[in-house]
């Protein structure tokens, strides 16, 4: 059953690292813009609620980085398991309204359960899609383990917020 579930989780992880290693890099700014927009950015990025980095199992370490850069969101991946591993190019991610119907075919989200998503993030080709659910709801529904849930491919489940670094659960 475990071996199912991480064949069901893994493939889907793989494809979606080949998918997004041809992106382009994002043109650089100059050196005086950059260190204010980064300064701005990770005060906004300690705020907001879907910035970090996830797994799909508690033992794993980090193997997709969420960012936000002003308004804008992107997602990084890394070789699977391999924290020594650089993250590859940035892949712009797109707000979804919380409402939206498209959230149910990601999601067992029904219509009058959108008041519990925090917000929901995906890439345009909507091979990944991530979803932050209160804490309220994710405690009353044993369908859920922990208040992130993840879209990959064709398969969602539960996913972990952990360290960037560490891999350890936050």
């Amino acid at each position: 059953m475990m071996i199912a579930r991480f064949a069901t989780l893994l493939c889907p992880l793989l494809l979606l690292t080949s998918i997004t290693a041809c992106q382009k890099t994002p043109t650089t700014q100059s050196s005086d813009a950059q260190g204010q927009s980064s300064a701005q950015s990770s005060a906004a990025e300690a705020q907001d609620t879907l910035t970090g980095c996830y797994t799909v199992s508690h033992t794993e370490p980090a193997q997709i980085k969420i960012s936000k850069h002003g308004d804008n969101y992107s997602m990084q991946m890394r070789q699977y398991n391999d924290p020594s591993k650089d993250w590859d190019a940035p892949t712009p991610m797109q707000v979804l309204a919380n409402d939206n119907p498209e959230i149910g075919k990601y999601f067992d989200i029904k219509a009058g359960e959108s008041k519990f998503l925090e917000k929901v993030i995906a890439r345009p080709d909507r091979v990944f899609v991530l979803a932050k659910i209160t804490d309220s709801f994710a405690s009353l529904n044993p369908q859920y383990d922990s208040p992130y849930l993840g879209y990959i491919y064709k398969a969602s489940n539960t996913v972990y917020k952990v360290s960037c670094a560490g891999g350890k659960a936050v």
